[in-house]
């Protein structure tokens, strides 16, 4: 049985499991959106930490290694994280770290044209 993502994003960071994950599941894998976030000047340390992190929410609640993400976990943990915080930081980030490794696949849209979440700023701050 594994957390749902709801779950571990209410007190993860606290439980350290970034850190965790990095060490235990896929060191490799994570090493590549931590150089592609070094290499991007419009990438803050912040955005850097809050990408990561939802990396390793999603495979702490799916499982799997980086390359097993689909688009769909990260739909689904940015709608999780506007629903329970009432907003979204660094989600743009995040999908573009994935979509930059070929994660999705070829041919895949820019966040804003994959999703818009109700109700919500386009703005991902």
């Amino acid at each position: 049985m594994r957390p749902s993502i709801a779950w571990l994003l209410t007190g993860a960071k606290n439980r350290n499991i970034a850190r965790d994950m990095i060490r235990s599941r896929d060191p490799q894998g994570f090493a590549q959106p931590h150089s592609l976030c070094q290499q991007d000047p419009g990438v803050t340390p912040t955005a850097e930490s809050q990408s990561v992190f939802r990396v390793a929410v999603i495979l702490a609640a799916k499982g799997g290694m980086l390359a097993d993400i689909t688009i769909g976990d990260v739909l689904e943990i940015l709608e999780v994280e506007a629903d329970f915080r009432r907003y979204v930081r660094s989600g743009s980030v995040s999908f573009k770290m994935l979509r930059q490794m070929g994660i999705f696949g070829p041919g895949v849209p820019t966040l804003e044209l994959a999703h818009r979440p109700r109700g919500r700023s386009r703005r991902d701050a």
